[in-house]
């Protein structure tokens, strides 16, 4: 997908959270008057995820939809493609992109990239950890937590031994430690 104009320079955001969004929200506002600029952001999600109220969601005291906010309506002035990134060309200039709902790829040319795909969990080689932990980064993963909690409290409700009922609630939450 070669830019249009070629006189048109293309900014191209890759990622979905908030660096990438703010980022790209920042230059919508700074660029607003250039008319030969084009700003691409291409995101696995069509939303930002507020990440810090996830454990809200776990314990259902807000919904779903209390904690995105979709990129299309804070981003008007961008174009926002919901893909994979599957390679980036540095000396091209290029990156290869998935649309997964067509299974198909392309390049997408640019001119200046911003790279803001986020982080991976540190489980700090704790044997076991990576293994049986559920993470907090997605809305999935704070679904499939409350549904944990919620079975386990049914399970541990009809128990009929009190010291294997505790055992049956026992949750370790593992926080990182300021380094």
């Amino acid at each position: 997908m070669p830019t249009q104009d070629s006189a048109k320079k293309r900014i191209l955001i890759l990622g979905g959270g908030f660096g990438a969004a703010y980022t790209t929200w920042h230059l919508e506002k700074r660029l607003a008057g250039v008319p030969n600029v084009e700003i691409i952001l291409a995101a696995r999600e069509n939303f930002v995820l507020f990440t810090p109220m996830l454990h809200e969601v776990v314990g259902s005291d807000v919904g779903v939809t209390d904690v995105v906010q979709p990129l299309r309506k804070m981003l008007r002035r961008t174009r926002v493609l919901i893909v994979e990134i599957e390679a980036i060309d540095l000396v091209a200039k290029r990156v290869r992109i998935l649309q997964r709902d067509l299974s198909q790829s392309f390049d997408l040319a640019y001119d200046q990239l911003v790279i803001a795909i986020g982080a991976v969990t540190n489980f700090y080689r704790i044997p076991g950890v990576e293994h049986h932990a559920v993470t907090m980064k997605t809305l999935g993963d704070a679904i499939i937590l409350r549904n944990r909690i919620i079975e386990a409290l049914d399970i541990a409700d009809s128990h009929p031994d009190e010291t294997e009922r505790k055992t049956m609630l026992t949750v370790v939450l593992l926080d990182p430690p300021l380094l």
